[in-house]
C-alpha cells in the first residue's frame, strides 16, 4: 500500500481527471500483447514485468504508458516487483539525483519506517552512507536499524531531535534530509542540516519536491 492508495480510499485524494478510481499507483504481472491472451494461458510464457500508474493497480488488467513499463530483474517475484516502481525509485531519486549522496554522508531520513523511507534506508548503506532514521516509536527504531540505519531518533521522545542529529554526528550535522513531514520539522531541520546539506522535502509523497541547500 502507498499513502496516496490509503488516502484515496478515504476520498482525501481524488485520482487525476479521466484516471479509474480504482486505487493503485504500481502493478506487476505479465505483459499482454492483446486482449485474446486473457482468452487462453499463453500469457504466461510472455516478459514479466512491472509499472507505475497513475491508477487502477489492483485491477486484474492495467493499461499505461510503455515508459513506465520495467523488465522485472531475475529472482524477483510479483510481490516483490509491484513494490519497486513507487516507491524505491522514488527513494532512489531523492537519495541519488535530488540529495547527491556521497559515501560518509549522514543522511537524516524521517517517517523511517515507511514505504519510501525504509527503501531509503537500504539504499543508503549501499552507497557506504549513514542513515538516522526519525520514527516516533521504539519499534519503529528497531525495524529501520535492521534493516541498516546507523541511528534512531524518536521524535516524540526527543522533540529538539537536532540536538540528537548533533550529537550523533559529532557537530556535523546532516548532509541530507529527505523530508515528507515539512512544516512542523522544519525549525529542527534547520538546525541539523550541515554545512553545504541538501534538504529534499518530498511533501506527502505525492506530487510536490523542494531541494532546499545550506550553501
Amino acid at each position: 500500500l502507498n499513502r496516496a492508495d490509503i488516502m484515496q480510499r478515504k476520498g482525501r485524494y481524488p485520482p487525476p481527471k479521466g484516471v479509474t478510481d480504482i486505487p493503485g499507483l504500481e502493478c506487476a504481472g505479465y505483459l499482454l500483447n492483446s486482449p485474446s491472451d486473457l482468452k487462453n494461458t499463453s500469457y504466461r510464457s510472455n516478459r514479466r514485468v512491472m509499472a507505475i500508474l497513475q491508477g487502477g493497480g489492483y485491477s486484474t488488467v492495467v493499461k499505461t504508458h510503455l515508459g513506465g513499463v520495467m523488465e522485472i530483474p531475475k529472482g524477483l517475484s510479483f510481490e516483490q516487483a509491484a513494490a519497486i516502481p513507487e516507491t524505491w525509485i522514488t527513494a532512489y531519486q531523492l537519495i541519488n539525483w535530488l540529495g547527491d549522496t556521497q559515501r560518509g554522508d549522514y543522511v537524516l531520513v524521517h517517517a523511517g519506517a515507511s514505504g519510501v523511507g525504509t527503501s531509503a534506508i537500504q539504499l543508503i548503506k549501499s552507497t557506504g552512507a549513514h542513515a538516522i532514521a526519525v520514527c516516533s516509536s521504539e519499534s519503529k527504531i528497531k525495524v529501520c536499524k535492521d534493516l541498516g540505519a546507523a541511528f534512531g531518533v524518536n521524535y516524540k521522545e526527543e522533540k529538539e531531535f537536532s540536538k540528537a542529529v548533533m550529537e550523533l554526528t559529532s557537530k556535523h550535522g546532516a548532509d541530507v534530509i529527505l523530508d515528507p513531514v515539512f512544516g512542523s520539522h522544519y525549525p529542527e531541520n534547520l538546525k541539523s542540516l550541515a554545512d553545504e546539506g541538501r534538504w529534499i522535502a518530498h511533501v506527502l509523497c505525492v506530487d510536490t519536491c523542494l531541494l532546499y541547500t545550506s550553501d
